[in-house]
């Protein structure tokens, strides 16, 4: 079927579906490049007889030759889900497919035949049949293409760089800025590609290529400080009524976290409540194909752990839908049914392993007597942290080691045989000094430039610490233990 498209410089032509011509022409430097441009004007882009547009997505050409550093671009989270530019291979797919003159000494004779003869794409002058090859003579070309996977079309940008340019300019990156806003460039469509169904849940979850592969991922989780409150103090008020927290179910079954999905009129009144205890990232950084939608419910429900809480919530699908105007577009489909993760409260187990492993020694040939927490004698402590000091993340004191007591075994903790197999790993645990008096029990004393906790008190002085494990994630644990150690022994003022 024939179909008008409009040119935006060159005017309008009638083209089969499938075969394209460029669609804008942006020029932005000398007159050597407007040479270039002129020439390019009357390339013309289309499918070539090794590609069946009816069996493949617009996507699954969606590469870039350059990486994009501009914050609008590839350098957004949510620019252009379905692009690949991060390898050799993704760079130079549009080089290989189009010019004639790339040399891939992995391609074997048979293969690059093959390309020859029955390329997948063709970029050529409709008049003269040159290739895009002849243009690299004054100028350096470079490609970024788009899809559309709704109307099934795909956008490739060809952007030019005159070789005579600015010296200043051409000595960047070509992930540079100012490098790339120097580039003039030309669009072109093809049309006829496979498209999404959006109408089936099965095709929104999964890869559009693979039905077989799902995209899912899940969602990073951590407490808020609201929700670490509750569990150091081991109890809430509901309703003006206190209540004893003893495990995660015990939030669900006091209404402290939503534990059913919500009606329409209640949904971001019980979003809210979970925002107020739970910080749930809307976007997985290294799946931009999905986000959390919170104009639905969110809520969570129990498992056989009572630690162990499922996380439910709705999803957007985030689909390439580029036009010329905007090549990156993309829409938001709504996924019908929804999804879950585990997310796991480990912050009791965390608990009983600070109390009987963590441990503040003075280090070998230190006399303590001789050190106090304030004058002349004090303790020296460094914010910064030192690769040859373990558990020094948070800053260290040279008279003083932060431990765990390798003498204690994990699994003679009274509640071990529910700990995880990543839990009963020692090596799983980090600890570090805190200084955020936010994380201190309260004293007017603390500050926020060491570990004390108040002043010392005789010989005594109290430090603070945390303990979490490392890796930690939704699955593993969200929990971070907050809690304090007093040393005797030190000098005081009598002394």
């Amino acid at each position: 079927m024939n179909k008008k498209i409009l040119l935006g410089c060159i005017g309008s032509l009638t083209i089969a579906t499938g075969f394209v011509v460029g669609v804008t022409l942006i020029s932005r430097s000398t007159k050597k490049q407007v040479h270039v441009n002129d020439q390019i004007a009357t390339y013309e882009f289309k499918a070539g007889e090794g590609l069946n547009l009816s069996e493949h997505f617009a996507s699954e050409f969606s590469f870039a030759s350059y990486y994009d550093s501009r914050p609008t671009y590839s350098s957004n989270l949510r620019f252009q889900p379905d692009l690949r530019n991060s390898s050799s291979r993704d760079n130079q797919f549009w080089a290989y497919q189009l010019e004639i003159s790339y040399n891939n000494e992995k391609s074997d004779v048979e293969e690059y035949k093959q390309r020859q003869e029955k390329p997948k794409f063709i970029l050529r002058d409709k008049f003269t049949k040159a290739p895009i090859d002849l243009l690299k003579q004054d100028a350096n070309i470079y490609y970024h293409s788009y899809a559309n996977d709704l109307t099934g079309e795909l956008i490739l940008n060809v952007l030019i760089e005159d070789k005579k340019g600015d010296k200043k300019i051409l000595e960047k990156s070509t992930s540079d800025a100012k490098r790339i806003d120097s580039w003039a460039s030309k669009k072109f469509i093809i049309s006829g590609f496979k498209r999404a169904n959006v109408q089936s849940n099965s095709d929104l979850t999964k890869s559009l290529i693979d039905q077989n592969q799902s995209l899912l991922s899940t969602f990073y989780v951590s407490e808020s400080n609201s929700l670490r409150k509750i569990f150091q103090e081991q109890k809430s008020k509901v309703s003006d009524k206190e209540v004893h927290i003893n495990n995660a179910n015990d939030l669900l079954t006091n209404n402290i976290l939503p534990s059913q999905e919500a009606k329409i009129e209640e949904i971001d009144k019980q979003n809210q409540q979970l925002k107020n205890y739970l910080i749930v990232s809307t976007n997985n950084q290294s799946n931009k194909y999905f986000e959390i939608d919170w104009t639905r419910p969110v809520w969570l429900s129990k498992t056989d752990n009572e630690n162990k809480l499922q996380l439910n919530y709705y999803l957007k699908r985030l689909v390439s839908a580029g036009d010329i105007k905007v090549p990156w577009r993309y829409e938001k489909i709504d996924v019908a049914q929804p999804q879950s993760q585990y997310v796991y409260f480990n912050y009791f187990n965390l608990k009983q392993v600070a109390e009987k492993m963590v441990q503040i020694i003075g280090k070998p040939n230190i006399d303590l007597k001789q050190y106090s927490q304030l004058g002349d004698n004090s303790l020296t402590f460094t914010k910064n942290s030192s690769y040859n000091i373990p558990n020094s993340s948070n800053g260290y004191f040279d008279q003083l080691e932060l431990k765990m007591n390798e003498s204690v075994k994990l699994s003679s903790i009274d509640n071990a045989k529910k700990f995880t197999h990543h839990e009963l790993n020692i090596s799983n645990y980090k600890l570090a000094f805190v200084t955020d008096k936010t994380y201190k029990p309260n004293n007017e004393f603390n500050t926020s430039n060491d570990p004390y906790v108040g002043k010392q008190n005789g010989d005594k002085i109290t430090f603070a610490y945390s303990l979490k494990l490392d890796p930690s994630s939704s699955e593993l644990g969200i929990s971070t233990y907050y809690g304090t150690l007093t040393l005797e022994g030190f000098k005081t003022n009598t002394q």
